[in-house]
């Protein structure tokens, strides 16, 4: 036994190898996949309906200092119950989904974002760039379609 393995050291090193990036893999998945039920979770209680398989993730940085666009940005967040304030220069992961219910959803393609510091959700809103563009807060409900 002993000299199987010696012989066979690099291939069993290299299989656990593997194995461990197969775990790591599949543990990172699972995690955005549960933030992912987590956040769809958050938009759908607020009447909005989304694309089930329109999610897209980026990965992103909070800004140290607030400019005048993101200052504007966080006041539409406070809106909406949250802040980002506590949140500058924090790294963050924007969730975003197409909705099919904004009274804006037949002549543009409509977002829901959701961003996500340290698994927690801290700031959501509803954009679109088409046209022009707008942005509201994600409790600004008037907006749908029922």
């Amino acid at each position: 036994m002993l000299k199987f393995l010696k012989k066979n050291r690099f291939t069993i090193a290299a299989a656990a190898t593997g194995l461990v990036l197969i775990a790591i893999i599949i543990g990172f998945h699972s995690i955005d996949s549960a933030k992912n039920a987590e956040v769809t979770e958050y938009i759908e209680s607020l009447g909005w309906q989304i694309e089930p398989n329109s999610l897209e993730i980026s990965h992103m940085r909070i800004p140290s200092t607030f400019d005048p666009v993101f200052e504007h940005y966080n006041e539409r967040q406070k809106e909406a119950g949250f802040d980002l304030t506590a949140y500058k220069g924090a790294r963050a992961v924007r969730y975003s989904y197409i909705i099919l219910n904004h009274t804006h959803s037949e002549s543009a393609t409509v977002r829901a974002n959701a961003i996500v510091v340290n698994r927690k959700i801290v700031a959501a809103d509803v954009s679109s760039t088409a046209g022009g563009g707008f942005m509201h807060a994600i409790t600004d409900t008037d907006f749908i379609v029922r």
